[in-house]
Order: structure tokens, then sequence, then C-alpha cells
């Protein structure tokens, strides 16, 4: 029997968008996925920031002996048929990281607030301009929100890089450059998820777009392998 946990690095800080987001995203988890047990990290802020990266792996620890494990940011949705295919899929490729969607809307203020207020979703993308990468709009193969890994490639991976601090949000790139060196790379299930809105936090681009940037221009294992236990003391495989 293949052991699959959902995995939610949540912090609200008092925030009732994301509270509101969080309440209507576990519920739909729960009527979706009964069986997949939820775990939420027990981390807190650093200072203003919070640390995405620790956050992941805390879940990852607390959930035990996995085999799956979904990575579902609590502002967001998917359909359920793509989060099973994501979880199926990562099975049969357990070196593939596999993205339960291949594109993202962020949603407005406006429409999100309609939704969290009447349950009925007509998303409406923030900001009025597409984007390839963009935080406005809509945009292809995210590199966030909802995806499974399988243990192999967790393990593989030695999982997130918990050193790099919160206020740059690169954490996600920096572990799709590491399942493409250590892994088989990422694939993306077709379908949309949504990401309901809340209040930005405050980013700006430090040590994460750094060893994003860095990670991308490696192509040999052992390369970024000693650059990573050396320069960021992160070891693999995952302990």
């Amino acid at each position: 029997m293949v052991k699959v946990v959902v995995l939610v690095p949540f912090y609200s800080d008092g925030c009732e968008w994301r509270e509101g987001s969080w309440d209507v995203v576990s519920r739909h988890i729960h009527r979706n996925h009964p069986s997949w047990d939820i775990h939420t990290s027990h981390v807190r802020p650093s200072g203003r920031f919070f640390p995405i990266a620790k956050a992941r792996n805390d879940c990852a620890r607390r959930a035990g002996d996995w085999d799956v494990a979904v990575f579902w940011d609590a502002d967001t949705l998917a359909h359920p048929d793509c989060v099973r295919e994501a979880v199926v899929a990562a099975q049969d490729s357990p070196l593939v990281q596999w993205l339960a969607s291949d594109a993202q809307i962020y949603m407005d203020e406006l429409s999100t607030d309609r939704f969290l207020k009447g349950n009925m979703i007509f998303p409406y993308p923030r900001g009025n301009r597409m984007a390839p990468f963009g935080k406005e709009g809509i945009y292809r193969r995210p590199c966030s929100g909802i995806y499974a890994v399988h243990r192999e490639l967790w393990t593989a991976t030695g999982g997130f890089v918990e050193s790099l601090p919160g206020n740059d949000s690169h954490e996600d790139l920096v572990f799709l450059q590491m399942c493409r060196i250590f892994g088989d790379g990422t694939q993306w299930i077709q379908g949309m998820q949504l990401h309901l809105w809340h209040p930005p936090a405050p980013r700006t681009l430090g040590l994460n777009h750094r060893l994003w940037q860095e990670l991308a221009r490696i192509n040999k294992r052992d390369v970024a392998q000693n650059m990573l236990q050396q320069t960021y003391k992160h070891k693999i495989p995952w302990q």
C-alpha cells in the first residue's frame, strides 16, 4: 500500500486572507483526498520572514515514513484528478517531480473575496498583463503550488536547502534545479491551478535567487553536491 501524505508549510501570521484560504483549501483536500494525511509545519518566522524551505522539510519529517508527498501550498487549488494523476505519475517515475498543473493563475483580490464568501469560483487574474514567469496574470509551467515527490527523489535531492532565508522566494526553483541534477527533472500535468489572493509578503532577490542561478549552470552531480554541502550546509542524501 503506497502511503501518500500532503505537506503544507502554513503560517498565517494572523492574516485573515491566508486563514480563509487555508480553510477552503484544507476542506477541499479532506473532501477529495480523504485517505491522505495532512501535515503542517511547526516552523515560525525568523524576524519578518517565513522560511519556506525549512518549513517544507519540517513537514516531511513530521509525516514520517511516506512513499509520495504532495507539497501543497495553503493558498492554492487544483482539480482533484490532476493531483491524483501527479501522484500516480510519481509512483511510475519516482525520480521525476510532478507538478499537478501546467498553468497557474494568480487570482485578484475581488474574485478571491467573492469565492471565500460565496464558494463560487470565477477567477480573474491579478494585474492586467500576461507574463511567462510573472506574479501577475496567468503563466505556464509553475514551479510551486501543488506537486508530487516520490521518496526516492526526495532522498536523492536531500530535500529543500534549509539555510535559504524567507525573504527571497526562489526556494522552489532551487528544488526544481536539484530535481534536474539529482533526478530525472520535472514534468507537468495538464490543468490549471488557482492561487488565491492574499497580501503579498515582502520579497527581495538574494541568496535563494543566487543559488537557483548557480544550479542552473551546473550539469554534474558531484559539482552540485560539493557546492551545496560546502557553501549551504546541505547534505545529500536526505537525512
